[in-house]
């Protein structure tokens, strides 16, 4: 898994699994560095194991907020028909 994220230059990486996670996957989970995040100054698990059922039931994996990257345009509101202006 360690290899995976070095080689897709990821900062997390999330395995979901049908099953309970081996031993061996504890252990490399375990033994990889935390993700700090640069904005939110917080750690968070870089290699994050989830099993399918836990994940459907509402388990979420530990990441930092997301954040909208671009301003939302403001919402026009249309007038009536009846209410528009003619030009002559």
């Amino acid at each position: 898994m360690r290899d995976v994220l070095q080689k897709k230059n990821a900062a997390i990486g999330i395995f979901i699994t049908l099953e309970k996670p081996t031993s061996e996957m504890i252990k490399e989970m375990k033994e990889t560095d935390p993700y700090v995040s640069p904005r939110w100054k917080e750690e968070y698990p870089r290699i994050q194991i989830l099993i399918i059922e836990s994940f459907l039931e509402g388990q979420k994996p530990k990441m930092p907020p997301a954040m909208k990257l671009f301003k939302e345009a403001p919402i026009e509101i249309r007038a009536e028909m009846s209410k528009q202006i003619t030009l002559s």
